[in-house]
């Protein structure tokens, strides 16, 4: 992937912003960190909130049972992350699934996803 453009990262910024004010000692805010996903897969999506754990997840990288919300901000990767990225998540049961799509100013909310949410 190349270097993340300027809209992308206001994006990803706003929202950590508005869910860490909106979360406040409540979940922790997790930009572009691995989540462990299977035992084959660690990903790095933009942006998750996270169940809080005192130690800040340091003994352990957080699974996909710990995340309450996973954001991916789509400005030229919407394919990719609704075709790959997407199924990943719902297979893995993620609870929450938001994808900002920066070209249409859209807000794709999916709860309790599955991998036939989407289809193109």
């Amino acid at each position: 992937m190349g270097p993340l453009g300027n809209r992308h990262a206001s994006c990803v910024d706003r929202l950590v912003d508005l869910l860490t004010l909106l979360t406040r000692q409540q979940a922790i805010t997790r930009v572009q960190n691995p989540v462990h996903i299977n035992d084959y897969s660690t990903v790095e999506p933009d942006l998750m909130l996270l169940v809080r754990r005192d130690d800040f997840y340091v003994s352990d990288r957080p699974s996909s049972s710990d995340v309450l919300l996973l954001v991916e901000v789509s400005d030229t990767t919407l394919q990719y992350d609704r075709n790959v990225k997407f199924p990943i998540y719902a297979n893995a049961g993620i609870v929450e699934v938001w994808i900002a799509d920066l070209q249409s100013m859209q807000l794709k909310i999916f709860s309790q996803p599955s991998s036939d949410y989407l289809t193109t």
